[in-house]
């Protein structure tokens, strides 16, 4: 974890939003086009959020980072040797989420937070942890009622103005909201694209900045799953019309304060964070008990095992898991290999053999 932390020191990341086009280029970031998908409960994600601490970073020689979270935000706090470093996310005042991953290794990445046009990022080790994150953060944003800008599958440019205002003046355009980067397999919209009017509904509305494309995108969805716009945009000197496809994440949402049963093994042993399934949960998938799977710590026994986040753990050495204090035993012992249900799929992983 120090050498991740310090990697991204060095890398010294922009704070534009939804991450700079010169590191995308040079370490091969692009977004993780992911879709958050809120949880059940605000005990689930402000347990979730913990369950991440040591996983994330703020960056620089940082030698010890400390979260506190509960309903109403999420203060990070490092320290280190020759700094200080804070940062703090106030639910009630989201706007968005993002993630960057490296595209080479899929290891580590940005996670970004857009409140009232300010912006917030921390770093994760890996996409898996980056997401869970969001779902959490997304999942106490909406038990606040907050009405998120909606999931669409390119970004905005944030950032210096005068960037902004260059691009615009290039498309000969008073305004509008600049397109940073667009998902290379979905998306209609490209980098540098100026959005300059939105319609829907029979309704038309000019894009003048920003500020603009993120309340029509919020109000397009209210009540509404999802919601397809017409998108006016100067591309290269030329005014053409896109479709936008909207997602309503928040629709239908119920998120309520029950306490989810949760299990954690020993983290200096085994290396496992894991989430006991309901009873209903285990039978439907065939099993008396199960574990899912919520996070891996690095260089452990369960890392080299090459368990993911999401696996649901079975069995360990061979002996299916029947309790939370069989598996807590078991997990004391070496552990040679492991049965895990991936994507629906009977996994069996080892330890490899050296010969």
């Amino acid at each position: 974890m120090h050498f991740f932390r310090r990697l991204f020191g060095v890398l010294s990341f922009s704070l534009v939003i939804f991450a700079n086009a010169s590191l995308c280029s040079a370490y091969k970031f692009s977004y993780d086009w992911y879709q958050p998908k809120p949880m059940a409960s605000t005990d689930e994600a402000i347990a979730a959020i913990k369950e991440m601490a040591g996983f994330v970073s703020l960056g620089g020689d940082v030698m010890t980072t400390s979260f506190k979270v509960d309903e109403d935000s999420l203060q990070i706090t490092a320290a280190g040797q020759n700094q200080n470093k804070s940062s703090v996310v106030v639910f009630n005042q989201l706007l968005a989420v993002s993630q960057s991953v490296d595209l080479d290794k899929g290891f580590y990445g940005n996670v970004y937070f857009l409140s009232n046009n300010t912006s917030t990022s921390i770093m994760v080790d890996y996409p898996e942890h980056g997401r869970k994150i969001i779902d959490a953060v997304v999942t106490l944003a909406l038990a606040h009622k907050i009405n998120l800008v909606p999931y669409y599958d390119f970004t905005i440019l944030t950032g210096s103005q005068g960037a902004i205002d260059n691009i615009i003046k290039k498309a000969k355009v008073p305004g509008g909201a600049v397109v940073h980067m667009g998902n290379p397999n979905t998306s209609l919209l490209t980098s540098n694209d100026v959005i300059t009017q939105i319609s829907y509904d029979g309704k038309v509305f000019p894009i003048n900045n920003k500020e603009d494309w993120y309340a029509v995108c919020r109000d397009a969805v209210i009540g509404k799953p999802e919601e397809t716009i017409l998108t006016k945009v100067i591309r290269n000197g030329t005014v053409i019309e896109k479709e936008v496809k909207l997602i309503n994440y928040g629709f239908n949402v119920t998120i309520s304060d029950k306490q989810t049963t949760s299990y954690k093994t020993d983290q200096a042993g085994f290396g496992l964070m894991l989430q006991e399934l309901s009873e209903e949960e285990a039978k439907t998938l065939g099993f008396e008990k199960a574990f899912r799977v919520v996070g891996v710590r690095q260089g452990s026994q369960a890392g080299i095992l090459q368990i993911k986040p999401e696996d649901i753990l079975t069995a360990i050495n061979g002996v299916p898991i029947t309790s939370a204090a069989q598996l807590q035993e078991l997990s004391k012992a070496q552990i040679f290999s492991v049965n895990v249900l991936r994507a629906g799929v009977n996994t069996f992983l080892s330890i490899p053999l050296i010969i």
